[in-house]
């Protein structure tokens, strides 16, 4: 009995682990998407950066608005993600030769 229990127990810390990985993606995500969409209608001219810019403000003030109720590495996991889009998204650009 107590191995079933102990089985389950380490079923649901990893499942919370993969929630809070997921949330924290959905996050970064649809705040870099909601960016991006106010500034390509705004007509930013740079819309990219600034949405990715603003995403990670976004996040860390929703963050900061949910208090201990947030979990601060989903705070750090959706800092990462925007982070790891932009360095895809916005390559440094190479000097014209």
């Amino acid at each position: 009995m107590s191995n079933e229990v102990e089985a389950l127990r380490s079923a649901l810390a990893s499942h919370k682990v993969e929630i809070e990985k997921l949330s924290a993606e959905t996050m970064a995500i649809q705040s870099i998407l909601f960016q991006l969409l106010f500034h390509l209608q705004r007509g930013s001219p740079d819309p990219i950066r600034s949405a990715f810019d603003d995403a990670a403000n976004l996040v860390e003030t929703r963050t900061i608005s949910a208090g201990k109720k947030a979990s601060p590495h989903h705070l750090a996991n959706a800092l990462r993600i925007i982070e790891e889009a932009r360095s895809i998204a916005i390559r440094p650009q190479k000097p014209v030769a």
